[in-house]
């Protein structure tokens, strides 16, 4: 589902602003559905805001700190610099 949705919304021209959480995200063995899932929300949900369109609540900040208590939730809400 998320690649289908980078696909299409790559292919409208939009500026994607991808958070470093992403990719924690992908990388980890319950991945971006597994962690929707935990965050009470839809993959769409999700997606959007992981990719800027929208922004996380502060109960959900508070429970990706409860997630990742070894990680800087603040840094890893921050967007990916472009290196192009």
């Amino acid at each position: 589902m998320f690649e289908a949705d980078w696909a299409q919304d790559t292919a409208r021209g939009e500026v994607m602003h991808l958070l470093r959480l992403k990719k924690l995200l992908e990388d980890t063995p319950i991945g971006l559905n597994g962690y929707a899932k935990l965050l009470d929300m839809n993959n769409k949900t999700l997606y959007n805001k992981l990719t800027g369109k929208s922004h996380f609540t502060y109960p959900e900040y508070l429970k990706l700190r409860e997630l990742f208590p070894d990680r800087n939730i603040d840094y890893l809400l921050t967007a990916e610099q472009d290196s192009a």
